[in-house]
């Protein structure tokens, strides 16, 4: 792009240089030459503003082959990209300096600055019906293939190979909701989803808006420990404990946790752009979306206030190219309903997380009204209500109890 030059000069002779490759003329010294002529500024005509067709010269014979075009274009834009950086954090450390106003209001500008230095060239936002388009998907394809080839889990998916019929898998700049009543699994959904995906070396920014750190690894613990919670929370450190600390050594790695009560969806976002700027962050979890920091509601309604948040959850996810798995609160009383499940109309701000989500995920216990604290395993009933890439439909799973694990259910069990 003629903006990734940093000399003027060199500007208007890329300009002049696209224009005539655009018309199919000819570009060497005497046809660029006569273009720079005919653009006429204040400064009189483009060839004498850049110093002449001497100067013009000079810069032809600067360059040593042509053969590494590509690689000097590349040296060119990754320059580019750092006079960006640089300026981008010079007008945050600026605005740092003068800010008077919330922490929150701070964090979303220094994030806008920084997301557009980082951003991707607005070449890329447009695709035309073109042969090289085409042949351009045809190599992707054979790219995708070999990835797979040399990391059969590139793909982001769950442990669950009933869910993976149906939801495929989850692509950057996806955003996948998982809803639930209080205490029917969504955290657990997303703590399983996490760890399968860390132990397939994907990094994991799991920010947690209401459970504590201590909570969240003493749930990892008797996850894998198979050592009830109530045990955990009494200082158990026995043989389990052990063998569970070695398994979970090999990928704890992959994992960064974020205890952020009262976070704003800004605020995270910032955090997630640092993080993966960092190779933190392929995968950005959050529970949950009702615990977030909400803006001023006294002009707008609740929906609205909760769709913009997803709105801006949606957009980072598709500017900074990671997918994003999100918690979600039902709202009625359910009980009036035959089936007593939630659907998606029951979601808070349901239009809008609708609009901006790609899948919705609803888990449901169909025993939630025969409490019994004895039993060890229950049903659960996952209910893909949206789906942008795959089939709707219900999965049976089960909830090992103490266990903060969601098992799939052997098919025929009842």
């Amino acid at each position: 792009m003629p903006e990734d030059f940093y000399t003027p000069g060199h500007k208007l002779v890329y300009k002049v240089i696209q224009r005539l490759a655009a018309k199919g003329e000819a570009v060497d010294l005497v046809t660029v030459g006569n273009a720079l002529e005919q653009v006429n500024g204040k400064m009189g005509n483009a060839l004498d503003y850049i110093g002449g067709r001497a100067e013009l010269s000079r810069m032809v014979a600067l360059l040593p082959t042509t053969i590494y075009a590509a690689d000097y274009a590349r040296d060119v834009r990754d320059l580019a990209f750092r006079r960006n950086l640089i300026t981008a954090c010079t007008s945050i450390i600026t605005a740092s300096y003068n800010h008077e106003g919330t922490r929150d209001a701070l964090q979303q500008t220094a994030a806008e600055t920084f997301g557009k230095a980082v951003q991707v060239e607005d070449e890329h936002s447009h695709l035309y019906g073109t042969d090289e388009a085409l042949l351009d998907y045809l190599v992707r394809q054979q790219e995708r293939q070999d990835q797979l080839k040399r990391d059969p889990f590139a793909l982001v998916t769950t442990p669950w190979s009933d869910v993976n019929r149906l939801l495929i898998a989850l692509d950057v700049g996806m955003v996948q909701v998982i809803a639930a009543r209080p205490g029917i699994g969504k955290t657990i959904w997303m703590e399983n989803v996490a760890e399968y995906n860390a132990q397939r070396n994907k990094a994991i920014a799991f920010y947690h808006l209401e459970l504590s750190h201590q909570f969240m690894l003493d749930r990892r613990m008797a996850r894998w420990s198979g050592v009830p919670y109530d045990e955990l929370r009494k200082g158990e450190h026995g043989l389990e404990v052990e063998r569970a600390t070695d398994t979970i050594r090999q990928w704890q790695k992959n994992m960064t946790y974020i205890h952020c009560p009262g976070w704003s969806a800004e605020r995270i976002v910032a955090d997630a752009a640092r993080l993966q700027a960092e190779g933190k962050a392929d995968i950005v979890i959050i529970d949950y979306l009702q615990k977030l920091a909400m803006p001023d509601s006294r002009y707008r309604n609740e929906s609205s206030i909760i769709g913009g948040q997803v709105a801006h959850i949606k957009d980072a996810a598709e500017r900074l190219s990671f997918p994003v798995l999100l918690g979600c609160q039902v709202t009625r009383d359910l009980k009036q309903r035959k089936s007593g499940r939630a659907m998606l109309t029951d979601l808070y701000g349901s239009g809008m997380i609708e609009a901006y989500s790609n899948q919705v995920c609803i888990l449901h216990s169909p025993l939630e009204d025969d409490p019994d604290p004895e039993r060890a395993v229950e049903p659960r009933e996952l209910y893909v209500d949206k789906n942008t890439q795959g089939a709707l439909g219900l999965v049976n799973l089960a909830h090992r109890c103490g266990r903060f694990r969601l098992e799939q259910q052997a098919r025929g069990q009842a």
